[in-house]
């Protein structure tokens, strides 16, 4: 019994929190949408497909890890991974949206190569690096780009500015 309340199954707390999450949201957006204020129905339903991925991607991984020593460590790189997401959906700017772009890209090459000791899962990451840091120098000259357009940091902004220096064909 005292073995029971020190281990902690994370995958299985995590997966609990991610299902408790995505239904929480749905009581929350249901709650807004009575009150008639406006919601991002893009931003939620990006919310809620990340959520409820998350909880498939953890439950499955919790029956197939159940003896890894490095549970744990797995579980909160999920976590993160989800939360940087989930901060992407949501962003308010673009310093908040490239932080979390540079941070999703960094936890899920560790996801990647989280196997320790695996000769593939280390290669993986360096490969997942090496792709993760191309497509940051270009996310952040998009980025550099659209703020220079638009002379402001304020995402909604910026995208307004881009939208209305669009010439059409």
């Amino acid at each position: 019994m005292i073995q029971f309340i020190t281990r902690i199954d994370w995958l299985t707390v995590a997966s609990r929190v991610s299902f408790a999450a995505l239904i929480l949201g749905s009581f929350a957006f249901a709650g807004v949408a009575a009150a008639g204020q406006a919601v991002d129905i893009l931003a939620l339903s990006m919310s809620a497909l990340t959520l409820f991925i998350s909880t498939v991607v953890l439950q499955f991984s919790e029956r197939h890890m159940r003896a890894d020593a490095h549970q744990s460590r797995y579980a909160l790189l999920v976590a993160c991974f989800v939360a940087t997401l989930l901060v992407l959906a949501w962003a308010p700017n673009i310093i908040a949206f490239a932080l979390a772009w540079l941070v999703s890209g960094a936890v899920l090459a560790n996801l990647v190569g989280h196997v320790a000791g695996c000769s593939e899962a280390m290669q993986a990451r360096r490969r997942c690096n090496v792709a993760f840091a191309v497509s940051n120098v270009a996310l952040l000259g998009a980025l550099a780009l659209l703020y220079w357009n638009s002379g402001s940091l304020e995402l909604g902004v910026a995208a307004a500015a881009a939208g209305a220096t669009r010439k059409s064909p």
